[in-house]
């Protein structure tokens, strides 16, 4: 226990060393942060306050058995193949090479042999890397019918058949859209119009060859005919154009007397057209002329009302039925005789 006349020292009161410590810091930020106003005052640049603000950084989240799906990924890419050695991938070359020229020799060896496309052939089909030969013929045309004849006759009862389009798409049409369309089917050698029927469809480069070989067919047998003495140039045929016609193209027919008529009949089309456009542009006109008129009538009423209103004619006396149609005949004698009217009323 204390004395009752001795002072208890007060609890967690600073030391005169620890105060002139806290005291002696302060000092020195004050001082410092005045030298670096200072410092940047001089300079022109901004003055800089460094934070004594601490962040936490954020921890990335992280995927379990990444970094162990990593390693595995990079053991197997980094395990040397038996073929990425350079001993091993010359040797592997060399076999691959001397494999194929033996089978490149082989196939000369039996093509100066056999004369003839009917040779069987001598080597596994199997182990051939390159076919040299084109697909043989040796199907006798008897054989191919009985082979294929259901085949052949049920395309040709069938009513839709299939081609590919100028977009390379596979389409379905029916047989009696392909003179519209303008394509052509295949019977033996020759192109024939669209209303035969035929197994199938040509290629495009197919039927550009066959059409140049019917073309110049037709220009012999032409040049050769008596007709050629003669001046007449043949018409436009549309079916020799290697091209989609537009939506407004009107084919004219070969036949003159055909011809003749489609042409007179366009022209009266066209006379009818412009007679029609004449009409049209007068009725437009007309109705313009009487919108115009009406507005000047209109703009003459209100004038003539204006006029009667600075007299002191009340509305309701230029709104009867009498005073209505003065006011629209638009006469001075009218104005007169309301002047006079409404001198005797008073």
């Amino acid at each position: 226990m204390h004395d009752a006349g001795q002072a208890t020292p007060a609890r967690n009161t600073p030391t005169a060393i620890s105060a002139s410590i806290l005291a002696l810091s302060a000092e020195v930020a004050r001082r410092k942060e005045a030298a670096d106003k200072r410092k940047a005052a001089s300079t022109g640049g901004p003055v800089f306050i460094p934070s004594t603000k601490t962040f936490k950084k954020p921890k990335p989240v992280q995927n379990k058995g990444v970094e162990a799906r990593a390693a595995i990924d990079h053991a197997i890419y980094e395990k040397e193949h038996i073929y990425d050695r350079p001993d091993v991938a010359d040797e592997r070359v060399y076999l691959e090479l001397k494999r194929k020229a033996e089978l490149y020799e082989l196939r000369k060896t039996l093509n100066a042999d056999s004369d003839s496309l009917d040779a069987p052939a001598k080597d596994d089909n199997d182990n051939e890397l390159v076919d040299f030969v084109q697909k043989r013929h040796d199907e006798q045309e008897s054989g191919h019918r009985a082979d294929h004849g259901p085949v052949i006759k049920s395309l040709q009862e069938s009513d839709w058949v299939e081609f590919i389009d100028e977009f390379n798409r596979k389409r379905l049409v029916r047989k009696s859209q392909l003179p519209a369309m303008g394509l052509k089917f295949v019977t033996g050698t020759g192109v024939v119009d669209s209303s035969h029927s035929g197994p199938d469809l040509v290629s495009r480069h197919m039927s550009h060859e066959q059409e140049r070989q019917q073309w110049e067919a037709e220009a012999v047998a032409a040049s050769q005919s008596e007709y050629v003495a003669t001046n007449t140039l043949p018409h436009f045929d549309y079916k020799r154009e290697n091209r989609q016609m537009g939506v407004g193209f009107y084919a004219f027919s070969q036949d003159e007397a055909e011809r003749r008529k489609q042409r007179e009949e366009l022209l009266q089309i066209r006379a009818n057209t412009l007679m029609a456009q004449k009409v049209a542009v007068a009725i437009k006109a007309a109705k313009q002329k009487r919108i115009e008129d009406r507005r000047k009538m209109i703009a003459e009423r209100a004038i003539r009302r204006k006029r009667l209103r600075e007299h002191g004619v009340l509305p309701s006396s230029y709104n009867s039925s009498s005073m209505q149609v003065q006011d629209d005949e638009g006469d001075a004698l009218d104005l007169v005789r309301l002047m006079r009217f409404k001198y005797e009323q008073t």
